[in-house]
């Protein structure tokens, strides 16, 4: 005990310093730190659903884009036949004007 008083230290009042300790530290955990790990919690989740919901939006811009590509390689072939058809057609009725012509002649 000699020890204690040389270093100043009340035995009675370390002891009611431990027992505020703990009622501080029950506190905390009872009402601070369940209440911030739930919300840390709930961050975390809807940061994980924004991830996943980001993965999703980039499969369907590149389902998409590859959609768009699709229609404009079918417009595209679809032009082209559309156009020889009509050189086709063109042919046929310069054709057709010409041995109109020669009959005449």
């Amino acid at each position: 005990m000699e020890i204690l008083d040389k270093f100043g230290i009340d035995p009675v009042l370390l002891v009611a310093q431990f027992i505020n300790f703990g009622i501080i530290l029950y506190v905390l955990k009872k009402f601070l730190y369940k209440p911030v790990m739930m919300m840390l919690k709930t961050r975390r989740d809807e940061i994980q659903k924004g991830l996943t919901d980001a993965e999703k939006a980039a499969k369907l811009l590149e389902e998409a884009s590859e959609k768009e590509k699709k229609l404009l390689r079918n417009a595209q072939q679809e032009a082209k036949k559309l156009l020889s058809d009509a050189r086709v057609q063109a042919n046929d009725i310069l054709d057709a004007a010409k041995q109109d012509t020669l009959k005449i002649v």
